[in-house]
């Protein structure tokens, strides 16, 4: 009785350990192919940068492309990972999907705002290098992602706004137009002449 409780125990831990070692095997490649791939995929959107540079295609259109570009690949990456360290892409999927209400109204937004840069880059009611003004922010644009703008104000700042608030908000382009009026006000004594006045200002 004693020996077959000692050889069970031991057969436990043997079993045990391959386990361990077959995990950590799993979990070394997967580490190793998320490396290469990060390398690959950087490479990848260098070359697909340099190529899009010799395009006539619009500044904004290609940073768009390139910021979906970039995304997709990295899913592609960790889909890889994921099925490399045995977890099966179709489970983990299923897993995702059944998280509830709250990654729903989560990933609504997120498909709002991608819409929203959709919309952006089609209409084109902003450009990059374009003085704006949106969401009591003014700035010129710096970049437009899939999902938010980034405008850098006058002082330096970069604030992000969410492209569905520019869709759905009102947005002051300062750059479409090559002349715009500017209003200054003056104040003269009663005393002084108005036409002198008016005249020393116009010249």
């Amino acid at each position: 009785m004693g020996t077959s409780t000692r050889l069970t125990g031991r057969r436990f831990f043997l079993d045990l350990a391959d386990q361990l070692l077959s995990l950590a095997l799993k979990l070394a490649y997967g580490i190793a192919i998320l490396i290469v791939g990060w390398i690959v995929v950087t490479i990848l959107l260098a070359v697909i940068r340099r190529v899009m540079k010799k395009m006539r295609w619009d500044e904004t259109l290609k940073r768009w492309l390139l910021n979906v570009v970039n995304v997709l690949l990295k899913v592609v990456l960790f889909t890889i990972v994921i099925g490399s360290i045995g977890i099966e892409v179709v489970s983990f999927t299923a897993l995702i999907s059944a998280m509830g209400m709250a990654v729903g109204l989560a990933l609504s937004g997120i498909v709002q705002n991608f819409m929203a840069g959709v919309m952006i880059i089609a209409l084109k009611p902003i450009r990059v290098g374009e003085w704006i003004r949106v969401s009591g922010v003014e700035g010129v644009v710096q970049d437009i992602a899939i999902t938010f703008t980034t405008i850098v104000s006058f002082n330096r700042q970069a604030h992000i706004i969410p492209n569905d608030a520019i869709i759905n908000g009102v947005v002051t382009n300062f750059s479409r137009k090559d002349k715009r009026r500017l209003d200054l006000s003056f104040t003269i004594s009663y005393r002084e002449d108005i036409d002198r006045a008016r005249d020393a200002v116009l010249t």
